[in-house]
């Protein structure tokens, strides 16, 4: 069983890759590595997905995390969570079913999300299929979940999901005792994990609030997974697995059966929900099924406790996961068409390889990351900007803050550090507000270059706004624009109500002529009854924005509802970082004439044709 657990922790293991961590983008990998080693709070510092340790959960080595990295995560909680996963195959009832359990988990791989929650829904299995756990197992089960919580939001939830219903079925059985003592272990190490990380207990609810904020935005404007997938995946990959060993326990026949067909249901619309979410055929997410395969032959019907499967069942379990691997687009087969089944299998046995060798290269890869990050802050350098900076606090607008760290510049961000993640008026609000207050950065840098749209203009314009007003700009370094804040008192901007009313979707809107320039537009689109349902299952719909210059040029953008609702500036219309520059040299920019709203292509029955619309004269920020 040891060298079983091995094999299994090292398939679970994903060493980072070089490259992310000495690059521009992806940024935020470098961010966390910064936060981890100031011991960041998060919740009113930093809003994301990822928790407090989120640093040691990215495909980016970071200096400051690297030891924690390699062996708390990549060791540690691998191997153990590789345990709980070798313990809940093993527990499959018949030979038969448990060589095939291990058959898909080594022939489809699991990558580093799906390892994880595979993982957290094994550890559950383990828990309730075991006659009685002690002590150190439920200790052991507790650390992987709050640890994997720590890592993600994602993982929170469902570590949350997958304790909740341990507890319900231990509980049910009669095994209160048992019942209390995981809740105790679970709560305990959870809010351990958590002081451990350097973050205090009183930013626990703001890091809720924020992290649900930024998946509600993330769901209706970039079609990521819906939270209640997030509850509902676990609850079918593990919550009926292990209510059907209750079930058997009980030799409840028909109740195990019931069990076996909601399990089977609801994994498919887990499935389905997810592959919708994502906006990807639906077979892609098929290998999944493979996976938890085995823990669904839980849910067979069973006839004593000792059950062997017949090979009418085998027979059947063995075609899903035939028409698993064969389904055109799926994961299996679209690796066995590019690599062959040869290849597949030389990948799958470099995996449990690698996985392992990578802890006797440690050192080296300790070398190459300084050796890498050294050639970062040559190629990312900004002399000019560290002299003129004087240590003082930088903030990075956009998503390459790494910039900043590889000049040594102290970075005090937005909370919300992403453009691309301020998808609601709640999130846009933290980060106007870190840039109006004294204690935020004194000098910003805005890309103006080598960008064909401006990142963020049309998903944080009230930050650029703020940006503009409060910054005054001062030169240009390697294509970006430096910002110091204005010592000059802030006058505010007068603004008067143009024009109120309801708009219905494709009726164009005239735009003011001949008034002095500057206007705001606020579009408030709202969801129909089945838009406001298919947006918790599946993803928000996105009305599409057309504006007509008076050159006659049109432009079609998607907008995000609950962006639009804050409003965005339509004259100046700045689009692209040339714009920007253009604009602040003082040339003039095209006009828009006329614009309109329209309903979401396919999604017309989501969103109601008629919206509320406001439409402010507001001086432009400079």
């Amino acid at each position: 069983m040891f060298l079983l657990t091995l094999a299994v922790a090292s398939l679970l293991i994903d060493w980072p890759r070089l490259e992310h961590s000495i690059a521009l983008d992806p940024s935020w990998q470098r961010l966390f590595d910064a936060q981890f080693a100031a011991r960041t709070q998060v919740g009113p510092e930093s809003i994301f997905t990822y928790g407090p340790l989120g640093a040691l959960h990215t495909q980016a080595w970071g200096p400051n995390a690297f030891w924690w990295r390699a062996l708390l995560v990549e060791g540690l909680f691998k191997l153990v969570l590789g345990l709980f996963v070798t313990r809940a195959l093993l527990a499959v009832p018949g030979r038969a079913l448990r060589v095939l359990a291990f058959v898909a988990l080594f022939t489809v791989g699991l990558t580093d999300d799906s390892g994880i929650q595979f993982g957290l829904a094994a550890t559950g299995v383990v828990l309730v299929a075991s006659p009685s756990a002690r002590a150190f197992e439920l200790l052991g089960a507790a650390f992987v979940l709050a640890l994997a919580g720590a890592l993600k939001f994602t993982f929170q939830l469902e570590g949350c999901a997958v304790a909740t219903l341990v507890t319900f079925v231990l509980w049910s059985r009669g095994e209160r005792r048992r019942s209390l003592q995981w809740v105790a272990s679970f709560v305990a190490v959870q809010f351990g994990i958590w002081l451990a990380a350097g973050q205090e207990l009183a930013n626990l609810p703001s890091y809720l609030r924020g992290s649900l904020e930024i998946a509600r935005g993330y769901t209706l404007a970039q079609g990521s997974g819906p939270l209640l997938v997030d509850f509902l995946q676990p609850a079918a990959v593990f919550g009926f697995a292990s209510l059907s060993v209750a079930a058997r326990v009980r030799a409840a026949r028909a109740d195990a059966r019931v069990v076996g067909v909601g399990a089977l249901s609801l994994l498919g619309l887990a499935l389905a929900f997810r592959a919708a979410a994502i906006s990807t055929p639906l077979p892609t997410t098929f290998h999944e099924l493979a996976l938890v395969l085995p823990f669904l032959a839980l849910a067979v019907p069973q006839g004593s406790d000792e059950w062997r499967p017949g090979w009418k069942k085998l027979s059947g379990l063995l075609a899903v996961l035939a028409a698993t691997c064969a389904v055109p687009n799926s994961f299996v087969a679209v690796q066995t068409a590019e690599l062959g089944v040869v290849a597949l299998v030389r990948a799958r046995l470099k995996d449990v390889t690698g996985g392992l060798v990578g802890f006797t290269e440690l050192a080296e890869r300790r070398r190459e990351l300084e050796e890498g990050d050294l050639l970062a802050r040559e190629r990312y350098a900004m002399p000019r900007t560290v002299a003129f900076a004087r240590g003082r606090a930088v903030d990075v607008v956009g998503v390459e803050q790494a910039l900043a760290i590889f000049n040594d510049l102290p970075l005090r961000g937005r909370p919300v550090a992403q453009s691309y993640s301020v998808h609601t008026a709640w999130l846009a609000e933290r980060n106007v507000h870190a840039l109006r207050t004294e204690s935020g950065p004194e000098i910003v840098l805005l890309r103006v270059a080598n960008h064909e749209r401006l990142a963020g203009w049309m998903l944080e314009p009230h930050t650029f706004e703020t940006v503009l007003e409060r910054f005054e700009p001062r030169f240009l370094e390697w294509d970006y624009l430096v910002l110091e804040r204005s010592r000059e008192p802030v006058v505010e901007r007068e603004s008067w109500l143009a024009l109120e009313r309801e708009i219905a979707a494709g009726e164009w809107l005239e735009l003011p002529t001949g008034e002095e320039r500057g206007l705001w537009i606020e579009l408030d689109t709202r969801l129909s009854p089945l838009g406001t349902l298919y947006a918790a299952l599946v993803r928000g719909p996105l009305p599409v924005l057309e504006l007509e210059f008076e050159s006659g040029l049109t432009r079609l953008r998607e907008f995000a509802p609950q962006v639009a609702r804050g409003g965005w500036r339509i004259e100046p219309w700045i689009e692209t970082q040339h714009d920007l520059a253009s604009w602040l040299a003082g040339e003039e920019l095209p006009r828009v004439r006329r614009l309109r709203w329209l309903l979401p292509v396919g999604g017309e029955a989501l969103v109601e044709a008629l919206a509320h619309l406001r439409c402010v004269h507001r001086a432009p920020p400079r």
